[in-house]
């Protein structure tokens, strides 16, 4: 220890209980007359710290990896949401959620949807939400999609066949901006030029070829949510314009955020298979 004597000295403890003196003393003893030391105690339902270092210490009471993660930067909002929202699920209805969405199947331990053609399994017995048909991990986003999906649907939930601006769907002037910024115009930069690419990698996710616009592609997001993405490439008068259409009933199944998430995935899905590299300011969905 005298190779740290007066030196910045952060003492961490992790998962010690008050009884645990043998280990706990000395360290705070140490603290204690460190003029720069100071201790963090991380402890889950009880924290204990002397008397003599209240004013160089911290104590937190909690679960170690999720404080640990926390503390390292590594969980953001999104991914506590989707814990919570986990939770949630193993306290809801399956069978009625299966009466609410039809194309929700049962397959043994799991219950399996699609999400832009991607088959994802939730777990019945503890909500983890996995990929059912390739390696490759399921995001926080994704997967807050279909925690939500699952939360908001309505009773009386259905596709209205009028297709609208996402600011014109219920419930979502609060993300009008957002959606804007990183979902629109972005679309419309990275495709500029690259109307071929664009319409390639929409077929290839069994995209419906509309008669309008350039690039004009109805995808379903979930088998309930479909969603329309336009694209008019630019020339010497105009810029390239992009946009994306939703059935007015979307916010009838999903919440007015996630309809955000959902343009984002869709979004990234489509420059992948076109071998576009997604604008800097796109909503960070991966």
């Amino acid at each position: 220890m005298n190779r740290y004597h007066g030196k910045k000295l952060v003492i961490l403890e992790l998962g010690l209980g008050r009884r645990n003196q043998l280990i706990k003393a000395p360290l705070m003893r140490l603290a204690a007359r460190e003029p720069q030391a100071f201790y963090v105690a991380i402890n889950l339902g009880e924290v204990f710290l002397s008397d003599e270092i209240l004013d160089k210490s911290c104590g937190l009471d909690g679960d170690l990896a999720e404080m640990l993660r926390e503390l390292a930067g590594e969980t953001n909002n999104y991914e506590k949401w989707c814990e919570q929202w986990r939770r949630r699920f193993l306290k809801m209805d399956q069978e009625e959620l299966k009466k609410r969405l039809p194309k929700l199947q049962e397959e043994g331990n799991w219950l399996t949807l699609r999400h832009f053609g991607r088959k994802l399994g939730v777990s019945k017995e503890d909500g983890r939400i996995l990929a059912m048909e390739d390696e490759e991990p399921v995001t926080c986003y994704e997967r807050l999609n279909v925690y939500t999906l699952f939360g908001y649907v309505s009773p009386l939930a259905r596709c209205k066949g009028e297709w609208v601006r996402f600011d014109q769907l219920k419930d979502t002037s609060p993300f009008s901006k957002a959606f804007q910024e990183g979902i629109i115009a972005p679309f419309s930069r990275m495709f500029s030029g690259r109307a071929k690419e664009l319409s390639r990698a929409c077929e290839q996710l069994g995209g419906k070829r509309l008669p309008w616009s350039d690039a004009g592609y109805e995808l379903k997001a979930f088998e309930c949510i479909p969603v329309r993405f336009l694209f008019w490439d630019g020339d010497e008068e105009f810029p390239a314009q992009g946009n994306v259409l939703f059935d007015a009933g979307a916010t009838d199944f999903i919440h007015g955020e996630s309809v955000v998430t959902i343009a984002g995935i869709g979004l990234y899905r489509i420059a992948k298979l076109a071998g576009v590299p997604m604008d800097p300011s796109a909503f960070p969905i991966f």
